[in-house]
């Protein structure tokens, strides 16, 4: 149960990053390298299909993601390496960003975007996205707020870290606590 609890939150997030892919990006990068940098950053994040190369979960991150852009995008020049990387970088970062950091967020994706028209309905419409978002996760994550199920979170000083705690209560039968 807890697999199918963890693979729906990655799958949500995974299509809130990819519309946020295209509606910073535009045809920049591709869908389907999106797709393959997305498995990397999952592989790293949640899963930890890769070792860990260095001190913590960023770096970690930016290391198996700045690899994953290098083979795909192999015959492009290290300029155009790094501007991607960037922008994906940044993308991804909307996947753990906090109500207070979504003004921020949406100025420096203004700055990002490769289509400069219409930049207040961008603006907007990011905002609302960001928001939207954000509040369905957080009400995913508060349904398993219940007397036997506990779920708690809290941010620390590092903007990155949260502190998870997880509390199930189980009460057995007499007749299988004598064993």
């Amino acid at each position: 149960m807890s697999i199918n609890i963890a693979k729906k939150y990655i799958d949500f997030s995974d299509q809130c990053l990819t519309q946020y892919m295209k509606m910073i990006a535009g045809g920049k990068v591709s869908q389907a390298n999106f797709k393959k940098i997305l498995i990397t950053y999952n592989g790293v994040k949640y899963y930890n299909y890769y070792p860990n190369t260095l001190r913590n979960k960023n770096s970690n991150i930016n290391y198996y993601l700045n690899e994953t852009i290098r083979k795909l995008y192999s015959n492009y020049s290290e300029v155009k390496i790094r501007e991607i990387f960037n922008l994906v970088k940044f993308v991804l970062s909307l996947d753990s960003i906090h109500h207070d950091q979504i003004e921020g967020a949406v100025i420096t994706a203004t700055t990002l975007r490769t289509d400069k028209t219409d930049e207040k309905e961008f603006t907007e419409k990011l905002t609302k996205l960001l928001k939207e978002h954000l509040t369905r996760k957080l009400k995913y994550l508060s349904e398993f707020k219940t007397d036997t199920f506990k779920l708690k979170y809290v941010r620390t000083s590092n903007l990155r870290v949260t502190l998870v705690s997880l509390d199930y209560d189980i009460k057995f039968p007499t007749l299988y606590s004598e064993f």
